[in-house]
């Protein structure tokens, strides 16, 4: 992709890679998912780009210590629509929207790797 700002190329990157993606928003909620598509940015109307996100994890940042606390897992319920156990209900069901203004970061998130390998032991 040529054209676009940091943040949107990044986010067709993981689309094509089909890579999860952490994202953090401005009052510290955070979203681990998929991202299955971008709103068009229409230079006069930044205020309303957004992306939409398939999580696969939700929680929150500590507000003194920012660090993350996973308070919703989502796996067990997409395995349940998966396999046909959940009438009526379909992963889509569960796209949230996020207005890219409210986004403080995003990053790619290796669901594979355990969190406390990346801890700094105190001393």
């Amino acid at each position: 992709m040529k054209y676009g700002s940091q943040l949107e190329k990044f986010f067709y990157e993981t689309i094509t890679h089909q890579l999860p993606v952490s994202v953090s928003l401005d009052n510290r909620k955070v979203y681990v998912g998929y991202v299955w598509g971008l709103a068009p940015l229409d230079p006069h109307r930044v205020g309303d780009y957004a992306v939409r996100l398939l999580p696969i994890r939700s929680g929150y940042r500590d507000e003194k210590t920012l660090e993350l606390h996973f308070t919703t897992r989502y796996t067990e319920v997409y395995r349940r629509i998966g396999r046909e156990e959940l009438e009526g209900v379909k992963r889509e069901d569960f796209l949230i929207v996020l207005p890219v203004k409210n986004i403080i970061s995003a990053n790619l998130f290796a669901l594979w790797i355990d969190r406390s390998l990346l801890k700094i032991p105190s001393t």
